[in-house]
């Protein structure tokens, strides 16, 4: 499972919660991603929800990590929130930039060397 956490509404009507919020949520296949968003979910995107909707970003998360506990303790960003229909809908998870994809701008920009999936 992956981490998503923000400062978002807690629905897609809702108010924004008191504090930081974070929920656990399960990767989702691009195919089956797509087959809600009718083919926009491209390879340097990840989905993530929960099987029936009811768990996921929402309006106000934009920009907030996606992450996964490692074995060893330590904790990586695998995404950042990015868009969505509607907030935890059984069709239409969670859509993040994947982090991986970007490794070669985010340690040009940086200078420093990634620690994520790409290299």
């Amino acid at each position: 499972s992956v981490t998503v956490s923000g400062w978002g509404t807690l629905s897609s009507s809702g108010s924004s919660p008191d504090g930081l919020r974070e929920v656990d949520v399960q990767y989702i296949t691009q195919s089956q991603c797509n087959s809600g968003y009718g083919g926009d979910v491209t390879s340097d995107m990840i989905c993530a929800g929960v099987s029936g909707g009811g768990k996921d970003s929402c309006q106000g998360d934009s920009g907030g990590p996606l992450f996964r506990d490692l074995a060893d303790g330590s904790v990586e960003q695998v995404g950042i929130v990015s868009w969505g229909y509607g907030c935890a809908e059984a069709l239409y998870p969670g859509v993040y930039a994947s982090t991986a994809s970007h490794d070669d701008w985010f340690t040009a920009t940086t200078g420093l060397p990634s620690g994520g999936n790409g290299g």
